[in-house]
Order: C-alpha cells, then structure tokens, then sequence
C-alpha cells in the first residue's frame, strides 16, 4: 500500500508490523479483483469488508489521502433525532447506528452531540422533546443487545435554562447519546488494516470512465485513469467494480448509464481560531435545528462552524443530466478548500453571532473547506437511506452512496454479501463457511486496533490555509 504521509494535514500512520499481521485471523484468498472508487468511509468500509472476505481490493481515490473529501466533515452518528418530520428516516438512522456502534466502536469519541431548537424553528423544542419520547421508546423495546448507547432512560435529557445562557434564539435544548466521530481513529484503523491485508491504494488517481467488458470469459470491467501528478494515464481490469465515489458516484457512472438521482447540499466547514471567551461560552457540539448550524470544538482552541441555511447551495440532480456536480463546485471540492471565501466566512460568523452565539468573541478563519451532502428526496426533512444500487445489466457492479456516515457499514455489508453469493454462482467460492460465514452473517469484522490516541475530540485539521493542502494543485 502507498505511503500514506502526505496530503491533508491527518497524523502519519505508524507502519504495519508482522505481528499486526498475525493477530488477524486467518481467511481464503479469492480469485477475484475489485476496484473501489473512492476512499471516504464508504470506500473504505466497503474495502474493509470484501478484503475480509478474502478479495484482492484496489482503491482507487483522486485526492493525496484518503478520508480528505467529504468524509472529512462527517460530524457525529446519526440517531434519528434530527429527523422529527420523518419517521422512517429517523428508525433507519437508529438501526444504522446501533450496527455501526456494534462493529466500529473505534469509530467514536466520548463527546455527544447537544441539539438546540431556534426560536423560529418550523418544528418547536416541545415536538422535539415529543419525538425523542418516542424515540426512546422505540429504542426501550429492542433487545437489550442492541442497546449500544447506554440505558433508555439516558437515551436524551433536557437541557437547563443555565446550560443555554450562552446562547440567544433557542428555545430549548436536549442532549442526545448521538456519539461524534473520531475520523482520524477511523482513518488509522481502516487503512491499516488493509495495508495488512495486501490492498492496494492508489492517490492521486482520477477515474476517468468504467467500461464493461464481454465475450467468452472476459467479462467484467475496465477502469481508465490517470495519475494527476505525473499524467499518465493507464487502465485497471477488474471483475467486481464498486462505485463509492460519493457526490461524483454519477459521473463516474456515466459510461454504463448508471446515473441515480440525488439531491446535493454543498456546505463550507469554518476552522475558527478562538479566543478565551469563546472557548469557555461554547465547549460542547451543537447543532441548531432544524439544519440552521453545526459546531464542533476540535481542540488547541480550534472550532468548525458549519455554513447556516442561507450559505448552503443546493441541487437536485435528475437521471437524464450529465454532471452531477457544477463546475464551480467540481473545481473546490478538487482543491479541498474554498478560495476567495472571506467575505462568505465573514457572513457566517456574522450571523451566528446575531442569531445564536453572542459570546462567540474574536474568530480568526484558519480555513473553509467544502463538503457535499447526498440524499434520494428533494425534501430536505426526509434522507432516507437507498439500498445498494445495482442494475440488472451491470452484474457485479456496484454503487454505494450513503446519505448519512453511519449508514456507510451497513452498505459495505450489504454490498459484500452480494459479492459473496456472485462469487457462489460463478464457482470463484465453493462453500462459506469460517471466518468468511462470520461476514456474511454479520459479525464483527477483525482489525488493527488505532496505533495512537486521538489528538482531537474529532479529526484534526491544518493549523493554516497554507498547510491545508500543499500538494494539491491551486484551482483558479
């Protein structure tokens, strides 16, 4: 696996050992290549699971390091709570968390995610006491196994007036078990251990079609690329091809007319350096409903703002458009940082301090970087989770868009149990049993435990514009 030291500003991973090696267990090797696009938790999940499985896994991502996209942004698991306009939506979220909690318990740091209902809210703070009631409820009935974030009666509680006194504009508060996520854990668990396993990792690499192939027993999948350093361009042979490559899933998908529609919110993370004021007014994770901010103390003083509502843009991408992305958002998402965003950054810190945080004090911009939020409904109350997408004239090609982190492992599972029973049909597997009958039933898959602590409550970040990425190139 390459070396994973450059590129965004994450700690370098200690090198495997062959006593990391040895303390996974032992798996069949199958004959069959898969190519991953994309290394975001969905790539990498996904990557996990099949080389568990047994499978000779290529990832294939177009930034320096993985994890630098989107994956990136992802602020805490989702438990259903922000979602009191829909139901379904909110068991999914449930469901997907209780499984990722059970599996990937390295995944998550000790902070919890308070959620503050502003006073202009369309839902008020007392329907969304009600829907945490039922919540609750629902989550009092499972079985007790299943009840990875702690006893029901500590499911949520009521924040007091005095927790609150440093805000303006909120109506009421509720403290959730919603866990954050500890990215840079994630990061170091998951590629690790691959890099165990044989996968293969290509950086700086962008797809640039995905051909099927047939006749005789050539069938399968090309995947055209070039390395965006050197420019040279090759192709990959694979037999199994998954597509995790998030907001750009469509136009990668292009080529074999696989183009699921979406709805898109591009949003801008703020590294806000703060002072003492703002440090002690605001040392929790937050997010003001219904979807107004998001805010995340990362430590050393450093805070991310997440844009409000009037600085999210918006689309929603239908099956017969070509690019799923605008250019202009195509060209920041590349560079993994906005340019020319002080006067937008200006306007958001503006506005929270009118709206919700008067005792922000002084904060100093460190960096803005952008991030893109998928979903299938173009109501924004309703993200429901799809299923892996798969046609019927594209056998063992796979898309995996999850709406949400938390629903990554379900769908690498899912995609994986595909994978297995294709492999079955074709005779590449003649029985499951084992470790193999383990994945497929849905046990915990082995991996190399974090070789460091987590330096910051949730992923670290450039201490400068200058830092954030140097070895992207500067998109103008």
């Amino acid at each position: 696996m390459h070396s994973l030291h450059q590129g965004h500003d994450f700690p370098p991973l200690n090198p495997v050992t062959p006593e990391d090696v040895a303390s996974l267990p032992e798996r069949a090797v199958i004959d069959e290549h898969v190519v991953i696009i994309g290394t975001g938790i969905a790539g990498c999940t996904t990557a996990w699971a099949l080389s568990e499985a047994g499978y000779n896994v290529t990832l294939v991502e177009r930034l320096d390091t993985p994890f630098s996209s989107t994956s990136i942004g992802a602020l805490g698991i989702h438990l259903g709570g922000r979602y009191p306009k829909d139901w379904e939506t909110a068991v999914e979220c449930l469901q997907a968390g209780i499984k990722m909690k059970k599996m990937m318990g390295f995944a998550f740091s000790d902070s919890r995610l308070r959620f503050l209902t502003a006073q202009d809210s369309p839902i008020d703070f007392n329907s969304h006491v009600q829907h945490y009631r039922k919540l609750r409820e629902y989550y009092g009935q499972l079985p007790v196994e299943d009840q990875m974030f702690g006893k029901p009666e500590d499911f949520f509680r009521i924040m007091e007036p005095a927790e609150l006194a440093a805000f303006s504009g909120i109506s009421g508060g509720i403290e959730t078990q919603e866990a954050c996520f500890d990215m840079d854990r994630v990061r170091s668990v998951l590629l690790r251990t691959l890099e165990a396993r044989g996968a293969t990792l290509l950086t700086s690499t962008e797809v640039l079609g995905v051909s099927k192939k047939s006749g005789g027993d050539d069938t399968g999948y090309s995947i055209s690329f070039r390395n965006l350093k050197t420019g040279a361009a090759d192709t990959l042979q694979a037999g199994i091809v998954v597509n995790a490559a998030g907001p750009q899933a469509r136009t990668i998908g292009q080529g074999l007319n696989d183009m699921p529609q979406s709805r898109l919110d591009l949003r801008f993370f703020q590294d806000l350096k703060l002072d003492d004021q703002g440090q002690a007014s605001y040392p929790f994770p937050f997010v003001v409903m219904p979807g107004y901010m998001h805010y995340v103390p990362l430590g050393n003083g450093v805070s991310s703002l997440v844009g409000f509502s009037e600085t999210i843009e918006t689309i929603h991408v239908e099956q017969d458009e070509e690019l799923s992305l605008p250019l202009s958002w195509q060209q920041q998402l590349s560079a993994q940082r906005v340019y020319g965003s002080e006067e937008r950054s200006a306007a958001i810190i503006a506005m929270a301090r009118e709206r919700f945080m008067p005792h922000l004090g002084s904060a100093v911009v460190q960096a803005t970087y952008p991030g893109v939020a998928v979903s299938f409904n173009p109501e924004q109350h309703i993200k429901r989770q799809r299923h892996v997408q798969q046609s019927a004239d594209l056998p063992n090609y796979y898309a995996v868009v999850p709406t949400k982190a938390s629903h990554a492992l379900g769908l690498a599972l899912e995609v994986t149990k595909k994978v297995i029973e294709s492999s079955l049909r074709t005779g590449k597997i003649t029985s499951v049993s084992g470790y193999l009958a383990d994945i497929v039933n849905g046990k915990p898959l082995a991996y190399i435990a974090s070789d460091q602590p987590s330096s910051h409550p949730i992923y670290p970040r450039a201490a400068s514009m200058a830092e954030a990425s140097p070895h992207m190139p500067i998109l103008d």
